[in-house]
């Protein structure tokens, strides 16, 4: 029962802040590093139109992707096999060079290829929203990630960035009792994720980077 009824009000919530969000924004396509796609895209009743939804890119594979876009989902994915993991993973490869892609959230390489070119489908190239999130980027990659050529994009990151204006402090990094992941899952006793300290709904509207007012520790 409990469960039931968390999942009703999730939904109620979805459409509430679905609600808040401007036209585009509602359609806009989702290029993130992480699970922060498909988690973003569940909170907001956002439907996937992105490919880059219930994966993972390593960060270095992420930036050749995010600033090759086209490029690489045009390029075929193909079976990579990483024995490190025991989920599905792939290979872009194209003129600019090559991308892992981990699919932890598939069974099986046939899969996530055929979700992959699914979503590819549906990417709007005018409407492209980047998001990526995690502790210990180097000052060189946040350099990089803000050196690419997108409107509306965000590093989730521990610290402040003084001259990195897409850069935010999540402070759920700084927390003693943080644990990888953390910032997707919900805050104790509530509906929000630690995420949400950011304001994406203001992000995701008009690419503003800032606070979010609702946000109470």
């Amino acid at each position: 029962m409990r469960s039931f009824l968390a999942s009703i009000l999730q939904k109620q919530r979805a459409f509430w802040l679905r609600r808040r969000l401007h036209g585009r924004a509602k359609q806009a396509s989702l290029i993130c590093i992480n699970c922060i796609g498909g988690v973003v895209s569940h909170d907001f009743g956002l439907p996937f139109r992105s490919p880059t939804v219930n994966l993972r890119f390593l960060r270095d594979d992420f930036l050749c992707f995010a600033a090759n876009l086209r490029a690489f989902l045009q390029a075929d994915l193909t079976e990579l096999g990483d024995p490190a993991y025991d989920y599905p993973s792939g290979l872009l490869a194209c003129e600019h060079g090559t991308v892992r892609v981990y699919f932890q959230h598939y069974h099986s390489f046939e899969e996530a290829k055929a979700a992959w070119q699914r979503r590819c489908a549906r990417v709007d190239f005018d409407n492209l929203v980047l998001m990526v999130e995690g502790q210990d980027a180097s000052r060189d990659m946040l350099e990089a990630y803000e050196a690419l050529p997108y409107a509306r994009k965000v590093f989730l990151c521990e610290n402040d960035q003084p001259g990195l204006p897409h850069c935010f402090h999540l402070h759920v990094y700084n927390r003693p009792d943080y644990i990888p992941g953390m910032a997707l899952r919900r805050k104790p006793g509530s509906l929000r994720r630690w995420y949400e300290e950011f304001d994406v709904t203001a992000f995701l509207n008009d690419g503003t980077i800032q606070k979010n007012k609702r946000w109470k520790e």
